[in-house]
């Protein structure tokens, strides 16, 4: 990476356009900056221009970016809506005289003329189980494509994975000397518990519809309402892609100095959510975990193996040292095992790997 060319403006154009109105260009801006910061051995970056690019994107404007959820009240009512309309549709063919009709509502086509279930189910009833799936299959992946909420969910999801990846890549140094300075470079510029807080609710579950406390009591006390009162909610989970982010800023910040692991090992809300992700389907999810406590359980050397066995107690004590021995015992992926293995070593023995 040829930094001269970085400084004759592209890192202000990509920043500009990470403040877009265009979806496309936010992600793909956002994707291109964290690259940027991204440290390895073989692409070492100074650590002003990482200030610098995070400074020109706005630290503001990054949290707006991972905080903006694509509204879940506009996305359940389209699930509503779609259920309506499939319920009105069963409704339309059983009042059919006859399967082989050949009318259809030209809005069920995709574009070109492609039939979709269920316009296609109409004229073709009845078909195999097998013919039936593939096609809700392929009508599920056209709505994807074409549903403007899902699109705009979609749009979120991605953007709020990159903005929290460029805080990842921004964090990621191998030089132990300069993480703790990144480390109070973020906390400086965004908020130390403003961070956590943003982290901590990226994890929640959201909980969208239905009838909250305070209206369910009223409800049960006063005259009976509408059904309309009474719809169901439904719930939003985070998504790995997300969730994955969020523990290694995590082992990023443990990574630095016994102060930061201290401070991770505070949060008692965020990690009593990153809790519910050890039998998370996604392998990395999996792996950063163990990573995470890898980090939180390293001492610095002997005059730090007190504070070390007191943050191995605590992990032991939230219950985090049983589901890593899980993990070591029965993971599916023999990196995982492994790593469980390690962590599971340290918890045991604080201290006694340092150098």
């Amino acid at each position: 990476m040829e930094q001269p060319l970085l400084d004759a403006g592209i890192i202000k154009t990509l920043c500009e356009h990470a403040h877009s109105l265009n979806a496309g260009l936010r992600i793909n801006s956002l994707w291109a900056l964290k690259h940027i910061v991204n440290c390895d051995e073989k692409s070492l970056v100074d650590n002003n221009l990482r200030k610098r690019v995070l400074e020109e994107l706005e630290p503001g404007w990054l949290v707006q970016l991972i905080s903006d959820d694509i509204a879940d009240e506009e996305a359940l009512q389209q699930i509503r809506g779609r259920s309506s309309w499939r319920a009105k549709d069963a409704d339309d063919d059983e009042d059919m005289d006859a399967p082989e009709s050949t009318s259809y509502d030209e809005t069920e086509s995709a574009p070109g003329g492609t039939w979709t279930w269920p316009a296609l189910s109409r004229v073709c009833m009845p078909l195999p189980p097998r013919l039936q799936q593939s096609l809700q299959r392929l009508s599920a992946l056209r709505d994807a494509e074409l549903n403007p909420v899902r699109r705009a969910r979609n749009d979120s999801l991605d953007i709020q994975e990159q903005a929290i990846s460029f805080i990842r890549n921004f964090l990621s140094i191998p030089e132990e000397e300069s993480q703790p300075e990144l480390v109070d470079f973020i906390f400086s510029e965004i908020g130390q518990d403003r961070l956590f807080g943003i982290l901590a609710d990226k994890l929640r579950r959201r909980v969208v519809g239905g009838l909250s406390r305070r209206s369910r009591s009223s409800s049960t006390t006063g005259a009976s309402g509408s059904s309309s009162n009474n719809e169901s909610a439904v719930t939003f989970y985070p998504q790995p892609r997300v969730v994955e982010n969020i523990i290694w800023v995590l082992c990023h910040i443990a990574a630095a100095r016994p102060q930061h692991r201290q401070l991770v090992l505070a949060q008692k809300e965020l990690l009593r959510r990153l809790s519910e992700h050890f039998d998370s389907c996604d392998v990395g999810v999996r792996r950063a975990l163990v990573q995470l406590f890898e980090n939180l359980s390293w001492s610095d050397g002997d005059m730090e193996n007190a504070a070390c066995q007191q943050r191995a107690r605590e992990i032991e004590q939230m219950g985090f040292l049983e589901k890593l021995k899980v993990l070591e015992q029965s993971d599916v992926d023999k990196d995982v095992r492994a790593r469980a293995a390690g962590a599971v070593g340290q918890l045991k023995a604080p201290g006694a790997g340092s150098s």
